[in-house]
């Protein structure tokens, strides 16, 4: 856990529920939980559940009917498609990370993105598959 050698992590929903958790795992080709497509607004839709986007629940991320309307669902991202920072729409100061380096299974959440780059979690990538 306390290794710095990079490994591929993605973003999964628990299921296709409204209010499932957002979490990371070692990615995967073949799991659909972990394939997201880009909708309108700055949203992040997912392709296992179509009509299901991510939505900021307090500090959490969690999955809920897209609402083109809710600012919760609506995301900035600052760098190149390869390497970004994923910030909750017009809060350049908060990234979207884990609580430390990660492990599967850790819930993805908005902290502060110097913390997030303490812990070298700050950036994200577009994994293809």
């Amino acid at each position: 856990q306390e290794s710095k050698r990079e490994r591929k992590y993605c973003a999964e929903t628990e299921s296709s529920s409204r209010g499932a958790r957002i979490e990371i795992k070692t990615c995967s080709r073949s799991d659909e939980k972990q394939r997201w497509r880009d909708f309108q607004n700055n949203m992040i839709e997912s392709v296992y559940r179509k009509g299901r986007c991510i939505r900021l629940d307090g500090s959490r991320l969690k999955l809920d009917d897209c609402r083109g309307s809710d600012d919760k669902q609506q995301w900035d991202f600052d760098g190149s498609k390869d390497k970004f920072e994923w910030h909750p729409r017009g809060e350049s100061e908060e990234c979207v990370t884990n609580p430390h380096h990660p492990k599967d299974g850790e819930y993805l959440h908005v902290r502060s993105c110097s913390r997030a780059k303490k812990d070298e979690t700050n950036y994200w990538g577009k994994y293809k598959h």
